[in-house]
This record gives structure tokens, sequence and C-alpha cells, in this order.
């Protein structure tokens, strides 16, 4: 299940099967290429309105979605972060992309990001990581809820729970977590929050982070 965002011009969408799943994208440009890797709950369309200056500026973008979100499938396993990093890695391969890429990850997609350049640096020209914490810096004691961590990381890895606890009521839970994330609350817009609520289902829980 997707949303109705609109392509940006000069975009298509595409569908291929990577690393054993069946994974969706929006690409577009020519030249050097650009990975950009989303956010939780969000989809490619994140960067909807970054992609088009990038390809402007003589990038090849590909704005995929992370296994479990969007248009992509969602099998039971396979969202440790190293398995997702061979999704997009296979991903770049079906496009005639083997190397020299720039990846750019936010927040879960900074993991996934972080991973493949972990796993396969020569192959990765430029990584930047945008809000999220790692491996050694951070990340340990962000998902450690026993000790003060953050509570999202304990529930959302919790077997069934958060489909349990918030499946059916995604906009109302994206709501109040977005106001409770931000430091201004209400800084996005309710029509913003339900289309990244309608972009899935709360089988998408799954792809949240997992120990590294």
């Amino acid at each position: 299940m997707s949303d109705d965002t609109p392509l940006p011009d000069g975009f298509e969408s595409i569908t291929v099967r990577a690393n054993g799943t069946r994974l969706h994208a929006v690409v577009g440009g020519s030249g050097a290429p650009v990975l950009l890797l989303h956010g939780w709950p969000q989809t490619w369309r994140a960067w909807r309105h970054l992609m088009p200056a990038l390809a402007a500026h003589g990038y090849r973008v590909i704005a995929p979605d992370l296994r479990g979100t969007g248009a992509s499938d969602r099998p039971p396993s396979g969202y440790d972060k190293d398995t997702q990093a061979e999704d997009m890695r296979e991903l770049l391969a079906q496009l005639g992309i083997h190397g020299g890429v720039s990846v750019v990850g936010h927040d879960i997609g900074g993991m996934v990001a972080f991973a493949y350049a972990r796993r396969h640096p020569a192959e990765v020209e430029r990584l930047a990581l945008v809000e999220l914490a790692l491996p050694g810096f951070g990340l340990e004691q962000a998902m450690d809820v026993a000790s003060g961590g953050l509570f999202h990381f304990g529930l959302f890895m919790t077997e069934e729970l958060p489909e349990l606890l918030i499946g059916g009521r995604e906009s109302e839970f994206l709501t109040w977590w977005f106001d409770w994330l931000s430091a201004v609350p209400g800084t996005f817009p309710q029509e913003e929050l339900a289309t990244v609520a309608s972009s899935g289902t709360a089988r998408r829980f799954r792809a949240l982070p997992h120990p590294p």
C-alpha cells in the first residue's frame, strides 16, 4: 500500500526483485548516482522536494521504499540493517550501478546507509547520515529502555504488540508521536500526518530498528 503522492517531473516509479523481496523505488536524473534512504515512518516521498534539485545538478537519484514500507513488500523477516543494506546494493545492481554511489540516510535509513558503507566501503563515494545515533556514538544508550532510552525502541521491538495497540490508529498515534518528538508541537500539518499514516499499516512496525 502506498500513497498518491505525484512523482516529481522527470522521475519514474519502478519495482524490482532484490535480495529475495520486491522493492519499489522512484528514480530520475542522470549522472553520478545518489541513493536516498528515508526514515520511519516515511517512504520515498520524504525526499520529494530534494529529488528534482539533485537531478538538476547532474545526479541520478534513486529513492526507494525500504522493505516493509510504502509500495515495497513486507516480508516477515529481514529487517536487520545488514540485510536491508544488501537490499539496496542489489537494487542498485538492477539499475546497472555497482559502485561510486553517494548514500544519504535519514533516521532508520541512516542505519541502513551506515551498514552499506561498513559492508562495502569501496563502493560508497560519499556517506551522509542525518538525525540518527550510530553504534558506539549513542545508539546503544538510546535503545536501552531500562536505563532511560527512548520508549519507542522497546515498544516497537516487542513482537506483535505495536500492531495490537496501534493497528487502525496510525494517524492518532503519529499525531501524538510527532508532537512529542518535535521541539515545536504542531510543526507537522495534519494533512501531512494523514498522508504518512495512509502509506502503510501497523505492519510497518516490523521495519523499525532492531539491534544492528
